[in-house]
């Protein structure tokens, strides 16, 4: 009995050390400003081919997941709202590119008064009120996939270096505390030439130039030493297509850079859509909602301990 007894308080032990270990991560603090790069069918084989310098840089001095697995199906609007709202398809609904909030096949598990499942983008309002929160893209139908009337700025531009323009404007007139941005060439060029031709390895580096114009408008706003970027795209393509189920389309570069977030550093960790909102909150301090299924990606940053 004595030696169940000594085995029983043994593990007990082990249990609370775990657990102490967990808490001991130290969370990130003063990250006042989360700005989100999205680009459209920007497989890791296409980052890695083309020649992205801000990204380049962006990965030497920040930390990067370089095999995020999409949600099925690998097509936009699914896994743009899977970003959005930290949980798959089969929680927020979204199964297509058609799909509208009032035109679903699958009902979202849970519904908010703003008519949708919850994403960062209300999460942010109601626990950061006085926030600037700013939500500029190329696609229209990424409007879709948000609470419009939550955003300080709802638009959608013309290219896709237009839609850089107008968010390195606005960080720097504004210093919004979050913004998400989505750049669609990349996949036009994907569909119209193919995944890793030429002229998609060349959309993939114009679309660098764009990560390069959001980089300098944060250090020319002065408030690059207090935020946090994130580069992250929805899907890869294989030939003139995506929506499948290939190591291609399933498999993408998720690259975070700036306040607290550990330098030259690959995370391992198997990382999924839905963990960017949960990361999102994380950096900003504050909570998600119980029917998120991410997870932070906590290993990113400096003082953190855990793997999860």
């Amino acid at each position: 009995m004595n030696y169940i007894r000594n085995i029983i308080l043994l593990l007990s032990l082990c249990v609370l050390c775990w657990s102490c270990s967990e808490r001991s991560d130290k969370l990130p603090s003063g990250i006042k400003h989360v700005f989100v790069v999205g680009i459209d069918a920007m497989s890791t084989q296409g980052m890695e081919t083309a020649s992205t310098p801000n990204m380049d840089y962006l990965i030497k001095n920040g930390a990067i997941c370089r095999n995020v697995r999409t949600v099925i199906p690998s097509s936009s609007s699914s896994n743009w709202a899977s970003m959005l709202a930290g949980a798959g398809v089969e929680a927020h609904g979204i199964t297509s590119n058609s799909w509208t909030p009032h035109n679903y096949s699958v009902k979202p598990v849970g519904i908010t008064e703003y008519g949708m499942f919850p994403t960062i983008v209300s999460v942010v309002r109601k626990q950061l009120p006085e926030a600037k929160i700013g939500m500029i893209y190329h696609w229209d139908g990424f409007g879709n996939l948000f609470e419009k009337s939550v955003a300080n700025v709802d638009k959608s531009c013309e290219t896709q270096s237009k839609t850089a323009q107008a968010l390195a404007e606005y960080i720097r007139t504004e210093k919004p505390a979050f913004t998400f941005t989505q750049l669609d060439d990349v996949d036009h060029y994907g569909h119209k030439y193919g995944h890793m031709t030429e002229k998609y390895l060349a959309c993939i580096e114009q679309a660098d130039q764009c990560v390069g114009m959001v980089l300098k408008a944060v250090k020319d706003a002065g408030i690059e030493d207090e935020s946090l970027i994130i580069v992250v795209a929805d899907h890869g393509g294989i030939g003139y297509s995506h929506g499948g189920e290939s190591w291609e389309e399933m498999t993408v570069p998720f690259i975070l850079y700036g306040k607290h977030v550990k330098k030259g550093f690959e995370i391992q960790q198997q990382t999924y859509m839905y963990d960017v909102a949960p990361t999102i909150a994380y950096a900003l301090g504050i909570d998600v909602p119980y029917a998120w299924t991410g997870r932070p990606i906590r290993s990113a940053f400096d003082g953190a301990t855990s793997k999860a």
